[in-house]
């Protein structure tokens, strides 16, 4: 029994600090929870595969075994059964193998979201919700959206400034950025807070004119960031949004 506890106590902890989609959290009990519901959906979809296959060979009798008197070419028959159900054990404890590296591979992420996590960006326009990572660095922005070193922090006068890939893939990080208008909303959750900032303006400017992340002593701004086209960029397409009073 005391065996089965750290089996247990590991599994449960895989669970809750696992990852996938965002939606009505915050940053400490929430921001796992994100991570938790990420990680759950793609466990829940491997587990219904799992299901699926089991389901399919009960129906086809391929895992039950032969238990009439055999003929010869039913011994033929069991013989090629054997070899399939062979072949499908090597093809089983492989598949196992890839979720195992999979599993680990998303718990190291998910572990580097939380302990970088700084809050969360979102914007009903396009359907984006997503963490803010701490320092805009390469591994960072192949993970997320991360907030500029030395720029403003949210809600607090000054310029919070976030810069994020135009993905190729629709919807992930700002790739629909361009879709956000003067007048929409954009909210950020630290955790302790939310900001709702409203958009003023939209523009394109080159990769030097770095005036755009330059705050001032009166107003609460965040500046949104990426390139205005996927491949070949020459500019940065601006999303500039003002906390009202």
């Amino acid at each position: 029994m005391r065996r089965s506890i750290p089996t247990v106590l590991i599994i449960t902890g895989l669970l809750l600090i696992s990852y996938p989609t965002a939606r009505d959290i915050y940053f400490s009990y929430q921001q796992q929870k994100l991570i938790a519901d990420w990680q759950e959906s793609m466990l829940n979809i491997e587990m219904q595969l799992n299901e699926d296959n089991t389901a399919v060979s009960e129906l086809t009798g391929e895992s039950e075994p032969i238990r009439k008197k055999e003929t010869r070419p039913e011994a033929r028959s069991q013989t090629a059964n054997t070899a399939q159900a062979d072949l499908d054990q090597q093809k089983e404890k492989e598949a196992q193998e890839r979720k195992r590296l999979e599993q680990e591979k998303a718990q190291r992420r998910a572990e580097y979201i939380k302990s970088n996590m700084e809050g969360i960006l979102e914007i009903a326009k396009i359907n984006l919700e997503v963490p803010i990572l701490s320092e805009a660095t390469k591994k960072n922005l192949d993970i997320s959206v991360s907030s500029i070193i030395n720029t403003g922090k949210a809600g607090q006068i000054g310029n919070y400034c976030i810069a994020g890939h135009n993905s190729k893939y629709y919807g992930k990080n700002f790739n629909r950025l361009d879709e956000v208008e003067i007048g929409d909303n954009i909210k950020v959750n630290d955790g302790t807070s939310e900001y709702q900032y409203i958009v003023y303006d939209k523009m394109l400017v080159k990769p030097q004119e770095i005036w755009v992340l330059k705050g001032n002593e009166t107003h609460r701004e965040i500046t949104l960031i990426t390139c205005d086209k996927i491949y070949n960029s020459t500019q940065r397409l601006i999303i500039k949004g003002r906390m009202e009073d």
